[in-house]
């Protein structure tokens, strides 16, 4: 299967974003996954890489367990 590398590195990404949640939960996963794409894609800063994560976990924290009281999976790490 030949393609664009970037598609694949990302679908990579994605892949094993699925495989860590259970092991490392939700928010820790989600937090690496998005820095680490973030970083690929080429985003600079790093404070605006850091800021955007920070505010992508607070945000789907308030939302979803906080307003919603949707569960979330939890890992060895949280």
């Amino acid at each position: 299967m030949t393609g664009n590398p970037r598609v694949l590195i990302s679908l990579a990404l994605l892949t094993a974003y699925v495989f860590v949640v259970p092991v490392a939960g939700f928010f820790v996963t989600t937090g690496a996954y998005l820095a680490a794409h973030m970083a690929f894609l080429g985003i600079r800063p790093a404070w605006l890489v850091l800021g955007v994560v920070a505010g992508a976990l607070a945000f789907l924290y308030l939302v979803f367990i906080q307003f919603l009281g949707v569960p979330i999976p939890h890992g060895a790490l949280y």
